[in-house]
């Protein structure tokens, strides 16, 4: 089954990287906790829809939660480490050995401005 992650949002921000290593974590547990509330969903959705595509849209902090999950990330890091810009499509692929990520961040279906637009 392939999964097919839509990033919804109207804005977003680049932060510059820091020189420090490792990243700063995420640390709020409440939010942390919040977020993780959707990985019960995706096993529903991967119950229901054994075979084919599937299709689903949410906000990109909950994507960026998703893909630490199902890569074995470690949530804390999921702003510092995931980049999943406003609108993009990333696409994970389900196979007996455990998810693959085909395709991450990918806002080639928008416009030339569009795309300018979330880049500055």
């Amino acid at each position: 089954m392939r999964l097919a992650i839509f990033a919804a949002g109207l804005i977003t921000v680049t932060l510059s990287a820091s020189d420090t290593y490792p990243p700063p974590r995420f640390t709020d547990p409440d939010r942390i906790k919040k977020l993780e509330s959707a990985m019960p969903e995706i096993d529903r959705i991967r119950a229901r829809h054994a075979s084919g595509n599937v299709f689903a849209v949410s906000h990109k902090g909950t994507i960026r939660v998703i893909i630490c999950s199902l890569l074995g990330i470690d949530l804390s890091l999921y702003r510092s480490r995931i980049g999943q810009p406003v609108s993009a499509v990333t696409v994970f692929e389900f196979r007996p050995t455990g998810p693959h990520m085909r395709t991450m961040g990918d806002t080639s279906h928008l416009t030339a401005r569009l795309r300018a637009e979330l880049d500055a």
